[in-house]
């Protein structure tokens, strides 16, 4: 999620602080209310899937992330965590792939070509992809 996504809801608010914060309960809490209250909310589901990668649940996450492109192709957050998701499970040609996408609706964003840099790192020949994005 980002300020620029559009009206979220107090609850997806709430839910994206608790988990800036590490209360994973807590944001699980006001996601799983706002999602309640717009099943189809590509923000809700987005962040949810980030609680289950944080808890370690990557299959699980994934699935939420998916579910979130599928409403909001160009939702940045959370194609950064499906980058992420992938990077976890060491699909780092895949990981880099979702970064790029990322990255090309955001071009300045640092974390994204941080995270891109990264995959790029682990994939065998990509040393000049990793430091251009560094």
């Amino acid at each position: 999620m980002t300020p620029t996504d559009s009206s979220p809801s107090p609850d997806i608010l709430a839910g994206f602080a608790s988990l800036q914060k590490g209360d994973i309960a807590e944001a699980r809490t006001f996601l799983e209310k706002a999602l309640a209250a717009e099943p189809d909310s590509a923000n809700a589901l987005q962040l949810l899937g980030a609680c289950d990668l944080r808890e370690g649940e990557i299959e699980k996450g994934i699935g939420l992330i998916q579910q979130a492109l599928a409403i909001k192709p160009d939702h940045g957050g959370a194609l950064n965590n499906l980058g992420f998701a992938f990077y976890a499970q060491e699909r780092f040609r895949e990981a880099a792939d979702i970064f790029e996408r990322a990255l090309a609706l955001k071009p300045g964003n640092p974390t994204t070509h941080y995270n891109l840099a990264n995959a790029h790192s682990s994939v065998a020949g990509d040393a000049a992809q990793t430091i251009g994005h560094l």
